[in-house]
């Protein structure tokens, strides 16, 4: 959470800490938002390149499909794909565009128009060839899935609301524990230390209101409890303490 420049900094503290060099070279991937391009640009220049994730294309390929050939738009979607990763993404443009053309202002908004759009303002991004022959990732699934288990896990339970800095804290700790950092946090903790960096990944600061809550935590994962009467029998007991940061 944060600004996009916040996470562009974010990223590239990861990538050093990851052993990032002067003759490393970064393969990015991500979902058409401009802004991450934009970051990966900023952080790292020439040292990187940016990939938009593969599935995310073939979102607007399938719109356009159902527009361009509404009796089989499976198999004109599979022929834009084979064209894509054979590195002929200029004929899927013309293929496009050829449709836009036939159908004249007038069907200005269609899926097709769309797509072409789309993939217009960012046809740097779509090299999936040269990913392949570097056999190389071309689809961020699998750091998706770790956003499912790891932050929407804690921070998206039912019911519940966060204000922006305690998110934040929570999501910094969830993040302690996945990278296996949990119980050098927590000796931490116990020598009295306020500051806690897992060799750079996560900084927290913690009130001792927030300190609370995370023992609190603690202690249900330590006995591994995922019963609910028990977790709410516990959010009532600390609820008073907290009520400035957390809201339910």
């Amino acid at each position: 959470m944060g600004s996009r420049e916040e996470v562009g900094k974010q990223l590239a503290k990861c990538t050093d800490l990851a052993g990032r060099h002067a003759r490393t070279r970064l393969h990015c991937l991500g979902d058409g938002a401009t802004w991450i391009a934009e970051q990966v640009e900023s952080q790292f220049g020439s040292d990187a390149n940016f990939l938009i994730d593969f599935y995310h294309l073939t979102q607007y390929l399938a719109g356009a499909a159902q527009c361009i050939q509404a009796d089989n738009p499976i198999k004109w979607l599979d022929a834009q794909k084979k064209l894509i990763l054979g590195g002929h993404i200029d004929d899927v443009f013309q293929s496009l565009q050829d449709h836009i053309n036939t159908k004249g202002q007038e069907h200005e908004g269609c899926p097709a128009q769309k797509c072409f759009n789309y993939m217009d303002k960012r046809r740097k991004y779509l090299n999936y060839k040269w990913a392949l022959d570097a056999e190389l990732p071309i689809g961020s699934g699998e750091i998706e899935s770790g956003i499912r288990s790891v932050i929407q896990s804690r921070l998206k339970l039912p019911g519940a609301w966060w204000l922006a800095e305690n998110a934040n804290s929570m999501l910094a700790l969830k993040t302690v524990r996945a990278n296996g950092f949990w119980e050098q946090y927590w000796g931490h903790q116990k020598s009295g230390g306020q500051e806690f960096s897992a060799h750079g990944y996560v900084t927290l600061l913690f009130t001792p209101e927030i300190v609370t809550l995370l023992n609190g935590m603690k202690l249900l994962n330590e006995l591994e409890s995922t019963d609910p009467e028990a977790w709410n029998s516990w959010l009532e007991s600390v609820n008073k303490t907290l009520n400035k940061y957390r809201k339910f």
